[in-house]
């Protein structure tokens, strides 16, 4: 129902802001640190799933935009998701990394942040 959507989409967006606050922060270190934003460069991100189903149909919906990714166990009841892909760390990435947690939080996943290293 509409009610359900839109208080899904709700928490999607709180989950963003949560992320995007991190995100501000990674941004600081990486400028005192040097970092050519506008350099593309190999960006991991991380996920969990309980169900291996919700983590295949991720890891599909991901390389359809240029993501690699694989899956893997991770515990009894945990599958670990890594999609990567050349992204450079531009304002245009912050509509990247929300289209991968939105996926991810949507498909009842925990997305776990993202990495990349620092271009000097």
């Amino acid at each position: 129902s509409l009610t359900i959507q839109i208080s899904v989409h709700f928490l999607l967006e709180e989950r963003f802001q949560e992320e995007l606050v991190r995100w501000e922060e990674q941004l600081k270190v990486r400028r005192e640190h040097g970092d050519r934003l506008d350099q593309p460069r190999q960006v991991e991100h991380f996920a969990y799933f309980r169900k291996l189903d919700n983590a295949k149909k991720v890891a599909e919906d991901l390389s359809t935009i240029g993501y690699e990714v694989s899956v893997a166990k991770a515990g009894l009841f945990k599958f670990s998701l890594l999609a990567t892909r050349e992204d450079a760390l531009d304002e245009h990435f912050v509509q990247a990394f929300k289209a991968v947690l939105f996926v991810v939080e949507g498909n009842g996943g925990t997305y776990d942040g993202f990495g990349a290293e620092v271009v000097e």
